[in-house]
């Protein structure tokens, strides 16, 4: 009799523990329809069906509509700077690199004229000689054209100058 009840009760306690309900696992497979792209504004982590109601954030900007900003990399080296010219957007930021020699980036002064870029905002960086370095990073919150130059010994003389333009 003994064996009989031991064997009901592993068979019971078999039967039961495997209907319990196993947390996170739909057993009723209910359709739950919403969208499912996780990199969509409206993400629903519960959707099991894809009802193409998702929504994405404009380009530059993210779902609660605020402006991303981007790093633009401009190259100073040997009398250049590399790319001379770019048109960015309010907030981004620029992050000049030194390919080799002194440089700075001067957006106050004009070394060839001694008088001022008359910039929206000015900018100023201190002398950097390390090969690879970030000689300067200025994030632009004002649109307008914004010049400036190498300000270390004659290199501006030389070509080193450049233009950044802000845009709205």
């Amino acid at each position: 009799m003994k064996s009989y009840f031991y064997l009901f009760t592993v068979f019971a306690l078999l039967f039961f523990s495997s209907c319990e309900e196993e947390e996170g696992h739909n057993h009723d497979h209910e359709t739950i329809q919403g969208c499912t792209d996780p990199l969509a504004c409206n993400y629903n982590e519960n959707a099991t069906v894809d009802d193409n109601s998702c929504t994405y954030p404009e380009a530059g900007s993210d779902c609660d509509g605020n402006v991303l900003a981007v790093t633009h990399t401009i190259f100073a080296g040997n009398f250049y700077y590399d790319p001379e010219n770019i048109t960015i957007n309010v907030g981004d930021q620029v992050r000049w690199i030194n390919d080799g020699g002194f440089h700075d980036v001067n957006g106050e002064i004009n070394s060839m004229t001694n008088t001022s870029f008359e910039n929206p905002e000015s900018f100023n960086s201190p002398i950097v000689s390390e090969v690879g370095a970030v000689i300067y990073t200025h994030t632009f919150n004002l649109p307008g054209v914004y010049n400036y130059d190498c300000s270390v010994g004659g290199h501006a003389q030389s070509g080193m100058v450049g233009t950044i333009i802000v845009e709205d």
